[in-house]
Parts: C-alpha cells; structure tokens; sequence
C-alpha cells in the first residue's frame, strides 16, 4: 500500500510540475516574441489601413488600450494553464487507473502463489477486469 500511495503522489507531484513549466513556458513565449510590451499591435485592433506598420487603434486612450492588451495577455495565459490542467487530470487518471489495475493483479498473482486463491477464481476475476476496462 505504501508504495501505491508513493506512485499516486508522484503522479500528482509530475503533474504540479508541468503546470509550473508550462506556464513559465507561456511567460517566455510572452517576453520572446515582446507581447508584453504597450507597444505590441493587436492585428485585429489595426484600421483597414494597407500599410501593416501603421497602427491606429479603435481606442484613443492609451490606458484603454493598455487594459485591453494586459487582459488578453491575462487571458491567453490562464487559457493556457486551464488546457494543460485539463491534459493533466487526463493522463493522471489514465495513468493512476493503469497503476491501480497493475497493483489489483499482482495483488491476485500473490494470492494464488499462497493458496490463498483458487487458480479459478483468479482467472474469473482477470476475466472480468478485461471487461471492464474495455
């Protein structure tokens, strides 16, 4: 029991983990492609202009735009971090599920070793796991 209490921790310490890099991850994309200074041009914040350098934002007010800006940056890193939250609850349970699964047989194979099961009665139950998990 200890150690299925060890790998379930570590499961969840690796997905805490990839949480912390991913979004240090998001925030140097950020500061890489230098979104997070005032002057970054939102494309679709541009007038019908042909000239791309030209930037002519519907908002006059420079703390306006600022505002804006912060909060679609603020926006895109918390839409981040909630995928990867996402991806992470999936692969934690698929992976603690397989973990569990592996545990319960080996559990079986020890009590057939001991008589403790009939050889039956284990073969029923694994059965019955290959239905269940599909």
């Amino acid at each position: 029991q200890r150690r299925l209490v060890f790998v379930l921790l570590t499961f969840l310490l690796m997905g805490v983990v990839w949480v912390l890099f991913s979004s240090l991850a998001t925030v140097g994309r950020i500061f890489a492609l230098k979104l997070h200074e005032p002057t970054t041009a939102i494309s679709w914040f541009l007038s019908n202009s042909t000239d791309p350098t030209s930037f002519k934002s519907p908002i006059e007010n420079t703390s306006q735009y600022d505002i804006v800006h912060y909060t679609f940056l603020s926006v895109a890193v918390l839409g981040f971090i909630f995928f990867d939250l996402l991806y992470i609850a999936v692969v934690i349970n698929y992976s603690s599920q397989c973990q569990l699964l592996h545990f319960y047989v080996r559990n079986i194979k020890d009590k057939v070793r001991h008589k403790a099961y009939q050889l039956g009665d284990a073969v029923r139950v694994c059965e019955e796991i290959l239905i269940i998990s599909g």
